[in-house]
């Protein structure tokens, strides 16, 4: 296969999958290699928690240092306290994810990205809304 080829010729393509990709300008495995994804995040740069904003979309580490677990209504509510030695802390709260108190646990270090927002509950504090994170080794990013 070369980079003229069509599209649907490149594995796990096919005519389906082509017909919706020639709507997006990809008409050739060329087209398909430069074609961006329509936003790119970078996660390998880290922000300190001090120098967020709100609408920042970013990478934090640090490790946990107060979590916990709570029910409100009918919903069960995972919410920690992300310390990344800057002076300020960041809340992040995951929502029917009982199951991270085994995994995001008071000590760990992690990664977490998302959107950066205020806080509803406490208007000082910012706050991540169920986003990815990583666990880090303790040896990787400073830790």
């Amino acid at each position: 296969m070369d980079l003229d080829s069509p599209v649907q010729f490149v594995k796990g393509v096919g005519p389906q999958r082509a017909e919706g990709l020639a709507k997006l300008g990809v008409n050739t495995a060329e087209d398909l290699l430069l074609h961006l994804p329509m936003r790119y995040e970078d996660r390998r740069q880290f922000v300190r928690v001090v120098d967020l904003r709100i609408g920042m979309k970013v990478a934090v580490a640090g490790t946990v240092a107060v979590a916990g677990l709570r029910r409100a209504r009918r919903l069960s509510i995972y919410e920690l306290r992300l310390d990344d030695g800057s002076g300020r802390l960041l809340k992040a709260i995951f929502f029917n994810q009982p199951f991270l108190k085994d995994v995001l646990s008071v000590g760990k270090r992690v990664v977490l990205f998302g959107l950066v927002e205020r806080d509803r509950v406490a208007s000082r504090l910012l706050v991540m809304r169920s986003p990815p994170y990583e666990i880090v080794e303790q040896d990787e990013h400073g830790g």
